[in-house]
This record gives C-alpha cells, sequence and structure tokens, in this order.
C-alpha cells in the first residue's frame, strides 16, 4: 500500500513538473562557438570547452577544460554566462582568479547548474532540455527558477 502510494506522488509531481515547463517562452539565443572566440566566458579550443576570462589565447595551456562536456552539442545562451549541452546547464558558480607578473585569467572551478530535489535530501543536474532563459539574468527549467546562476 505505501509503495502504491509512493508512486500516485511521484506521478503527481512529475505532472506538475512537466505542466510548468511550458508555460515559459525561451528568450535566449543559443549559439554554437567558433574556434578561438569566446562567448559568455566559454571557449572552443582544439575541441575542447574551457570556462576562462583570459587576457590573451596563450593563457589556455594554464586552464583546464571543462568536464564532462558534449562539444558536439555544446550551446552558449548569448549576452549571458548560462551554456548547455545534451547533459547539464553551465554557469560560472566559482570562478578562481589567477595573476601574475606577466599574465592574469580567471577559470571556472565549479560550474554545473544543480537544484534541490525530493524536499532537499539530495541535488540533481539540471535538465537542458527544459532549461530556459527568460531574461535580465534568470532562467528556469520550469521547476526551480535561476538568476545568474543562484537558485
Amino acid at each position: 500500500m505505501l509503495f502504491l502510494i509512493v508512486g500516485i506522488i511521484c506521478i503527481c509531481i512529475f505532472v506538475l513538473y512537466k505542466h510548468n515547463q511550458n508555460h515559459y517562452e525561451d528568450k535566449g539565443v543559443w549559439i554554437k562557438l567558433s574556434e578561438n572566440i569566446p562567448e559568455g566566458g566559454y571557449i572552443l579550443h582544439n575541441n575542447y570547452i574551457y570556462g576562462c576570462y583570459l587576457d590573451t589565447l596563450i593563457d589556455i595551456k594554464r586552464v583546464s577544460p571543462l568536464e564532462g562536456v558534449d562539444v558536439s552539442s555544446f550551446e552558449v545562451c548569448k549576452g549571458t554566462d548560462y551554456a548547455r549541452d545534451k547533459n547539464r546547464v553551465y554557469y560560472p558558480i566559482l570562478i578562481i582568479a589567477v595573476d601574475g607578473e606577466d599574465f592574469g585569467y580567471s577559470y571556472f572551478k565549479e560550474y554545473v547548474l544543480r537544484k534541490d530535489c525530493l524536499f532537499g535530501l539530495f541535488s540533481i543536474d539540471v535538465d537542458p532540455k527544459s532549461f530556459k532563459y527568460l531574461g535580465d539574468g534568470f532562467a528556469t527549467d520550469g521547476n526551480t527558477m535561476f538568476r545568474y546562476g543562484q537558485k
């Protein structure tokens, strides 16, 4: 009996989640990156995606590429720091700045958007298929609202 009740609750949550996703218009302009041309802190270089702000492209050797990115489906929301691929949504949550005498750059240390689930018991990656940019830094997956990457 308990299994049946939990099943019904899960179905209701799923239906509400799907219903809420369709009420928002995506105002973002999602673009693919061109080689070595930064957009919103993301750079495609030698078939890797980097999350960083560089003074010069020479400094890219000092930065590691973002982990787990599907390069073929990766796109950036023009004019924002939001990006997504077929698996995740990205935003520079924690940026590390490195300044030297002859160079300066910043790189993304944390960058995967996550949301609380099941009353905050655990968190999951935001679904890129339902993620929409609403404008003025706001975005949603139809269930959770984000502003500049923060819930």
